[in-house]
């Protein structure tokens, strides 16, 4: 087994690499990337040299990637990598994207990172050793009630249906455009609850899972959606929710 706490300050280097790989290369390009989609070549950038840095250290491990990697199939020892997640938000200069990256054996997620470079907000986690927001061990706040919390609805264009029905019941319902950024936010307290109602690719949804999990948010992740909640109350609130969207969706098509 690979050492967790040194995969961890890798990828912590490879946050900050990333921060100043952005930095520097200020004039970038924006491609198409298939239907409704983009890339810019500074997630190529990002990537490669993630990958670079990565076979340095593991050269026989294997690398799942947004842009480079997608069909590798893992290995025992598997790093996944999202260069920058909402790709959108930043070709468009909005500060909501992110950097993210996790490392798994057999399956099982071992450390991870996801980095808001425009928020100086990084988020680490190891197996056993907790979630850190900005090096200092978080701990979430459960008590949060339905009607005061607040929440993040993600995904295909379902989520504003979703979105709409919880709006009548919580303080706040907002979209962001990506994973990284609410699940750090859900990490370091500032949201109550995340759901993305779609099937995230492994790169979307490992780290900030992983981040979570050990931080001891509630979550329920299957094929078809994630939720992500501070308590039981809130996670059962949402799944009933996405159950009443489906009757209605069901009424409709028939």
């Amino acid at each position: 087994m690979n050492n967790s706490v040194d995969i961890e300050n890798l990828f912590k280097q490879l946050a900050f690499d990333a921060r100043n790989l952005i930095k520097k290369h200020n004039k970038y390009k924006t491609l198409d990337k298939g239907t409704n989609d983009i890339v810019t070549s500074l997630d190529l950038l990002i990537e490669k040299h993630c990958i670079k840095e990565i076979k340095k250290k593991f050269p026989n491990a294997s690398i799942i990637s947004e842009e480079f990697n997608t069909n590798t199939t893992p290995q025992n020892c598997t790093f996944y990598i999202d260069p920058i997640d909402g790709t959108k938000n930043f070709a468009c200069g909005l500060m909501l994207y992110g950097f993210q990256i996790t490392y798994t054996e057999n399956n099982e997620t071992l450390a991870s990172v996801v980095d808001i470079p425009e928020l100086n907000l990084m988020v680490s986690s190891t197996n056993n050793n907790g979630t850190f927001v900005n090096n200092v061990k978080t701990k979430i706040k459960t008590k949060k009630d339905i009607p005061h919390s607040v929440w993040v609805v993600e995904g295909n264009y379902n989520k504003w249906k979703i979105a709409n029905l919880l709006s009548t019941k919580v303080l706040a319902v907002r979209s962001i455009g990506c994973s990284s950024v609410p699940l750090a936010l859900m990490a370091s307290n500032k949201l109550d609850g995340v759901i993305f109602y779609r099937q995230m690719k492994s790169w979307d949804l490992l780290p900030g899972l992983h981040i979570c999990k050990n931080a001891g948010i509630c979550y329920e992740v299957n094929n078809e959606f994630c939720i992500f909640a501070k308590n039981k109350e809130l996670l059962n609130f949402a799944l009933k929710e996405i159950t009443e969207y489906k009757k209605i969706k069901n009424k409709i098509l028939i």
